[in-house]
């Protein structure tokens, strides 16, 4: 049996069921695997669970105890993503001013350039790639130095949570990259304090944690 579910929006701005998880559901107890797509709008409403194998239409679901499992497990969720600091060889921070539109994370905040970690994809490997998505320059995989991880309840999805892995990578030419999701913001450390209520959460934890560690006290030494 295949099954699909859909999450109805809140926001107006998005299509009706634009948020779709499919779930492939073994009813001998297998349990189900779900994959969730890269971008979710958030303010989910509703659940709605129907059965798309049937020719003859949609229609009602038996309640079994699967079925309820199937249900539990996908109306929470972990969002796992890898974000880097990027920092050019002038020494300022490179970040990513996030596009205003509805149906992505954290619209019009200004963030940590990098994104969701796809299926059998380490995080380092996940962050390599966003990278090279998003300022169009690879970034060969042993530049990226791994400080700190986060994890906390998701505001942009209720009740999920997300989980992050950040690095930091240096020397990079800003003029030469070309950005492909939002803007290129480039900041001294300290014009920081000024743009602090502007960062998403997962941001600003990674810029604090970076600037408060070692390998950050030797960097703001140096600039």
């Amino acid at each position: 049996m295949h099954l699909k579910l859909m999450r109805q929006m809140q926001n107006p701005a998005v299509p009706d069921w634009v948020q779709r998880r499919v779930i492939d559901f073994d009813l001998k107890g297998a349990g189900p695997t779900i994959e969730t797509p890269r971008r979710r709008p958030c303010q989910a409403t509703a659940l709605c669970l129907i059965d798309v194998s049937s020719i003859e239409g949609l229609k009602p679901l038996r309640n079994t105890p699967q079925l309820r499992q199937a249900c539990m497990t996908a109306a929470t969720s972990r969002r796992e993503i890898a974000c880097a600091i990027l920092l050019d060889t002038f020494g300022r921070l490179l970040l990513q001013q996030r596009d205003d539109v509805p149906g992505i994370v954290h619209p019009g905040k200004i963030g940590l350039f990098g994104g969701h970690r796809e299926a059998n994809e380490s995080y380092l490997q996940c962050v390599v790639r966003e990278i090279q998505e998003e300022i169009s320059c690879c970034v060969a995989a042993e530049r990226f130095e791994h400080f700190t991880n986060y994890e906390s309840v998701d505001p942009e999805l209720n009740g999920d949570t997300v989980y992050g892995e950040f690095f930091v990578a240096r020397e990079l030419l800003a003029e030469s990259l070309v950005i492909t999701e939002g803007s290129l913001l480039i900041i001294k450390p300290d014009e920081l304090a000024a743009i602090e209520p502007q960062l998403t959460p997962p941001a600003r934890f990674a810029l604090n944690a970076f600037l408060n560690s070692e390998s950050g006290h030797s960097f703001i030494e140096k600039n």
